[in-house]
This record gives structure tokens, C-alpha cells and sequence, in this order.
């Protein structure tokens, strides 16, 4: 059973009337939750972010060349992207 979950979520911005906005910016949040008692921790996270971040926190939560690439991959055909790892 796992002690630890990390979640990576990105998602693009959107305006105030919720369509994806015109210049492709990006906010993102990195957790650590602590399965034991359930606190979450917040890692990092960004607002408005460009593309070139985002693949860099891709790259840095995956952790095989497969899976960075079909991280990266996913994030870009639907402009979000979700991934967990328990350890």
C-alpha cells in the first residue's frame, strides 16, 4: 500500500466567460498528499505559464522517456494534462 501520492494537473487558461483563452498560457499544480492522515502539500505550482514550462514540468514528473513523450504528447492534443504516482 502506498504512503505518498503525487499529482501533476495542467490545464489551460480560460476567460471570464470559460472559453480557452486566445494566447495559449497555462496554470498547473504539483501536490504530495500524505495517504496516512491526508494532508496535501503543494509542491509548486504556476499561473499563466507558457508551453515551454509546462513541458518542463512534464518532463520532470515523468520518469521513463515513453511516458515524457506521451505526457507531452496527450498535454498537447486536448491542452490539459493529469497524471498520479504512488510510491
Amino acid at each position: 500500500m502506498a504512503d505518498f501520492r503525487e499529482e501533476l494537473y495542467i490545464e489551460r487558461c480560460t476567460d471570464k466567460f470559460g472559453k480557452p483563452s486566445w494566447f495559449p498560457l497555462y496554470s498547473w499544480c504539483h501536490t504530495k498528499t500524505d495517504l496516512a492522515d491526508g494532508t496535501v502539500e503543494i509542491i509548486d505550482f504556476g499561473l499563466e505559464d507558457s508551453i515551454d514550462v509546462i513541458c518542463k514540468q512534464i518532463v520532470g514528473f515523468e520518469s521513463t522517456e515513453q511516458s515524457i513523450k506521451l505526457g507531452i504528447r496527450e498535454f498537447l492534443k486536448s491542452d490539459r494534462y493529469y497524471n498520479i504516482y504512488e510510491y
